[in-house]
């Protein structure tokens, strides 16, 4: 990330393309360490609708949708998946709401959440990630 700006409400950082890029790059790497390499990923909108396209790409999985949090468990129900990716820009308690919908016909699907950013206090961490973010720091994106 670029530098840490102090405002009236606590701390900005402001990302640029090359820090997503190289993040979404670093998720690949750890995606094919893992050797979880899913059939369907899904990105978070608004914010993880661009990461997850470029994990996607980067991946060559065919199968990308970008949803809302509060539809990702329809997306996952109407889905025929073995795997599947889940990705937010920065994933907090927002990004997990979707679990609340968890239902039978989506308990079969082997699903991992991967994020460029998550806060250091947020719980549960997800299972992959590029940065750690003080509570105390707000986050931006290039695309906003």
């Amino acid at each position: 990330m670029k530098t840490l700006i102090k405002t009236k409400e606590g701390y900005h950082k402001k990302t640029t393309w090359t820090y997503v890029d190289s993040a979404c790059e670093h998720l690949v790497e750890e995606l094919q360490k893992d050797d979880f390499i899913p059939d369907l990923i899904i990105g978070i909108s608004p914010d993880g609708a661009i990461p997850g396209a470029l994990i996607a790409q980067k991946l060559a999985i065919p199968r990308y949708y970008a949803s809302p949090v509060d539809q990702v468990a329809n997306v996952l129900s109407n889905a025929i998946t073995k795997k599947c990716l889940i990705v937010d820009a920065t994933m907090d308690e927002q990004s997990w709401s979707f679990e609340n919908n968890r239902n039978v016909f989506w308990s079969n699907i082997n699903y991992r959440t991967a994020a460029i950013n998550f806060y250091a206090h947020f719980e549960p961490k997800p299972d992959y990630f590029a940065a750690i973010v003080r509570q105390d720091v707000e986050v931006s994106y290039p695309w906003k």
